[in-house]
């Protein structure tokens, strides 16, 4: 009897998520957490879930939640203030052991804690588990994974994983049952269906994956749009990207704070601005960059935006100078919000370069 070919082996796209990282950080650093509800964030009046451990998403916590409803939901909780030093530091850490399993060390990192990356193997499944395996053991996170053909599948799958298998768990399909499980999920499980979006198809009768497989397109397209309509039907095809981009360039840097009491003063508002400078200079200053944009964003009590950006001819990282610039479009930015008590300051740096001169045509 000839023997059975050996499996080839197949490229398969894997995306990769940090298990509730935030909290995780805490708890790997801190013993006395494991297995606590933890909540990053503020203990002020207005403080909100940064983030939440699992067992704290377990009794129904969830992010940018009041933190004083999350903390009425637990019987018992810890708070952790946020260290988004720490935090970048992981991430870094676990784009590192993702890099050395990825073909080709390509990985296409969408936040501090999820990336996409694609890996050949003749066993994709046990491909992804060694991925889990190794950012447990070099990093000491538990990382969820997705495996399939694409990158929509593989994002659905480790969704899916990690609400149904858990923390730390892989599941990987190959097309034939990734379409047959796709086609049992809402419409609003594909990306571009958002609250309206979904509401719109529900009302036209349309709820599932497999709905959109064979609705009528014109009636799609009344509903939703021709564009929206017809990446809707492609994803319920899984037909989507396999490709994993190289690493873009970051494009600003910025940092924000809210208050605890409003700012109503153009002194304290202006104050606040250079400090936010002043921790922008800084990363810039870490990351050997220059910036030639400044904008300062105000929010007032009332929840309204104003932003004030000015470019200036040579980039720069100086402390002072961006400090200066801030107070500068805090002024302006406070004026134009009618001078409403004050609740967010924030400040970003744009259009950044690794040189310090103006350019040719600056």
């Amino acid at each position: 009897m000839p023997e059975s070919p050996a499996p080839r082996p197949r490229r398969v796209v894997l995306h990769a998520d940090v298990d509730s990282m935030f909290a995780q950080v805490h708890q790997r650093d801190d013993p006395t957490l494991v297995g606590q509800a933890v909540l990053v964030g503020g203990t002020g009046p207005r403080s909100v879930v940064a983030a939440a451990s699992v067992e704290a998403k377990r009794e129904g916590v969830r992010s940018a939640m009041p933190m004083s409803t999350a903390v009425r939901m637990l019987p018992s909780y810890v708070i952790a203030a946020p260290d988004h030093q720490r935090y970048r530091r992981a991430g870094a850490h676990v784009m590192a052991v993702l890099e050395a399993h990825a073909d080709d060390g390509l990985v296409e990192q969408v936040s501090i804690d999820e990336a996409y990356l694609a890996v050949t193997s003749v066993d994709p499944e046990r491909a992804a588990q060694r991925v889990v395996d190794a950012v447990v053991a070099e990093v000491g996170l538990t990382i969820s994974v997705g495996a399939a053909s694409t990158k929509l599948g593989a994002k659905l799958l480790s969704g899916h994983t990690k609400r149904v298998l858990g923390p730390g768990s892989v599941t990987w399909m190959d097309d034939p049952e990734l379409l047959a499980w796709m086609a049992t999920l809402p419409a609003r499980a594909l990306p571009g269906c958002g609250p309206v979006t979904a509401a719109a198809l529900h009302d036209a009768g349309i709820e599932t994956v497999a709905d959109l497989r064979t609705v009528d397109r014109v009636l799609l397209r009344r509903v939703v749009g021709k564009a929206a309509g017809a990446a809707l039907v492609a994803a319920a095809h899984n037909h989507a990207s396999s490709t994993i981009d190289p690493p873009s360039e970051r494009k600003q840097v910025s940092h924000e704070r809210t208050f605890t009491s409003d700012l109503a003063t153009a002194a304290s508002i202006g104050d606040a601005a250079a400090s936010a400078a002043e921790a922008v200079a800084g990363q810039l200053d870490r990351a050997g960059r220059y910036a030639r944009t400044a904008t300062v964003k105000l929010r007032t009590a009332g929840f309204d935006d104003r932003s004030r950006s000015r470019t200036i001819a040579a980039g720069t990282r100086d402390a002072e100078v961006l400090g200066a610039l801030a107070r500068e479009l805090a002024a302006e930015a406070w004026e134009a919000a009618g001078e409403e008590p004050i609740r967010l300051v924030g400040f970003s740096a744009s259009n950044l370069s690794d040189v310090e001169q103006p350019t040719l045509f600056a």
